[in-house]
């Protein structure tokens, strides 16, 4: 038991009896740290969003990049960076 409901799983198109399987955004900063290189898993049939903030506790949580299409493929998106801190979160829907 990874701690995510048998529903939040199937959204996120993970396995509920691997506790390994789970949705996972990583974060890689290029050499000049202007660029952040976002990276994930997808699953096909899934919409993925990246939000972010500055402050954990207030947010506010924007956008920063949407409607990415999931396609079963190991997906790598670059994100400006323009701030000394910032937070990500991966966010995906079903249709």
């Amino acid at each position: 038991n990874d701690g995510m409901s048998d529903t939040d799983e199937s959204i996120a198109g993970t396995d509920p009896l691997d506790f390994q399987s789970f949705l996972r955004l990583d974060i890689a900063h290029s050499t000049n740290q202007s660029i952040n290189n976002l990276s994930f898993q997808s699953f096909s049939n899934r919409t993925y969003k990246i939000q972010a903030t500055t402050n954990l506790f207030t947010g506010p949580w924007l956008d920063v990049q949407f409607n990415i299409p999931g396609d079963g493929t190991f997906i790598i998106l670059p994100e400006s960076n323009t701030v000394n801190w910032m937070f990500y979160r991966l966010g995906v829907e079903t249709p």
